[in-house]
């Protein structure tokens, strides 16, 4: 901007008289000779108010009081022409603008103070600040913001400090918004200000307390969280993705550890709970599912195959030291017994059975292994599964207990006739 010549330096010791000082602003005006005109061409009475400690020296001399500017003026420090109120621009490597409010005193200190106030505009953004941080084309890093904060004595720091529910609006109330990835080199508190955790979240709500909606309708996987507990360092410590705790309440109520949705649309499959434990390098057991405690699925189950025709199918071999049928009254309704003659039919139905051997096939758990059984197509009904092609070895023993009891009627017939003929 303009300067004041010496010859022409607004002196405040020099123009002390109020009544003087107006008298030289109104004398003011293009060509008058006071360097005041070179600072934007207006009138002088744009730059100072008469009357006031509003002066400027060419040494560069502290001013003792305000220096008022209005808003229509552009005030350019390292700039001819600025485009703003005030537009400072340079080139430096350090910092471009400085404000240090070293406050010994009482109260707060405050560096900088912006406002942008779009209030009154309806619709528009109100801005107390717009930084942009350009890095090095080759390398470097560019910081929007660089906050630090150094605290002392017992109180806190705090690098960023955001405030964001002054207003009265029926809309959200963001303290921090950001479009971009984030980084905290230490712990970060929601809910608590002392975090025990790199992300400590605390609170008392009725619904959830952290919630994540990765809501993809591009291609590839969607995930809605990540996490990974890693102790291969340790050597035998334990590497936990998650853990998850849910309390019932005191009289009444469910603890549910996790609780799982999936939705599939079109011909995708949901899966409640996928677990894949084979990705490692062990000698040792590769458990998908490991449970304390008893377990309940309301569906049905395929072990190794997807075949779900039963509450429960495996493919392959099965082991244990007990299956057991219930057969309690109390579990059934409707009970008649069977009818003697029936038991004939029985016997002469078995009798026609042809034992065969046979090999299961891979993709139905075959293992190569020759086995000894029946072909549920040549079984009686009686004995067949729902969809008649497996066997219900609890109706084929009854069936064959029936074909026995006619075998053993027959016995003690003809034991009955040896005897008379004795």
């Amino acid at each position: 901007m303009g300067t004041l010549g010496d010859s022409n330096a607004l002196n405040h010791n020099r123009y002390s008289n109020t009544n003087a000082v107006a008298a030289i602003l109104a004398a003011d005006g293009p060509g008058s000779g006071l360097n005041a005109d070179l600072l934007d061409g207006l009138d002088s009475t744009a730059f100072m108010t008469a009357g006031t400690d509003n002066w400027v020296n060419i040494t560069g001399d502290t001013m003792s009081g305000n220096l008022n500017v209005l808003a229509r003026i552009g005030i350019g420090i390292g700039t001819t022409a600025p485009a703003f109120p005030l537009d400072v621009r340079g080139g430096v490597s350090g910092y471009l603008g400085y404000f240090y409010n070293d406050n010994n005193g009482s109260g707060n200190a405050s560096g900088l103070y912006a406002r942008g106030d779009a209030y009154g505009t309806g619709s528009g953004w109100g801005y107390g600040g717009t930084f942009a941080g350009y890095g090095g084309s080759t390398s470097g890093a560019a910081y929007g913001v660089y906050s630090s904060a150094a605290a002392y004595g017992s109180s806190p720091a705090y690098g960023v400090y955001s405030y964001a529910t002054a207003g009265s609006t029926s809309g959200r109330e963001w303290a921090f918004y950001g479009i971009g990835d984030g980084y905290f080199s230490g712990d970060v508190g929601i809910g608590t200000t002392t975090p025990v955790s790199p992300l400590d979240v605390r609170g008392g709500k009725s619904n959830y307390l952290g919630y994540f909606d990765n809501d993809n309708n591009t291609s590839g996987s969607t995930y809605g969280i990540f996490a990974r507990g890693d102790a291969r360092g340790t050597g035998t410590g334990w590497g936990v993705g998650g853990t998850f705790t849910g309390y019932g309440g005191s009289t009444s109520g469910t603890a549910i550890g996790t609780k799982h949705y999936a939705y599939a649309y079109g011909t995708s499959t949901a899966y409640g709970v996928y677990s894949d434990a084979t990705g490692g390098t062990t000698s040792g057991r590769e458990w998908a599912f490991y449970g304390l405690g008893d377990g309940y699925i309301s569906g049905n189950v395929g072990i190794g195959s997807s075949n779900l025709a039963y509450k429960l199918y495996v493919n392959g071999a099965a082991a244990g030291t007990s299956w057991t049928n219930l057969s309690s009254r109390e579990y059934k309704e409707n009970i008649t017994k069977l009818d003697v003659s029936r038991h004939d039919e029985m016997l002469a139905t078995l009798m026609q059975l042809d034992l065969t051997t046979y090999k299961y096939k891979k993709e139905f758990g075959g293992d190569d292994t020759t086995k000894l059984g029946f072909i549920a197509e040549e079984m009686p009904k009686e004995v067949l599964s729902k969809d008649g092609k497996g066997v219900d070895v609890y109706e084929l023993l009854a069936f064959t207990i029936g074909a026995m009891k006619a075998q053993q009627t027959k016995i003690n017939e003809l034991e009955a006739r040896l005897d008379e003929r004795e």
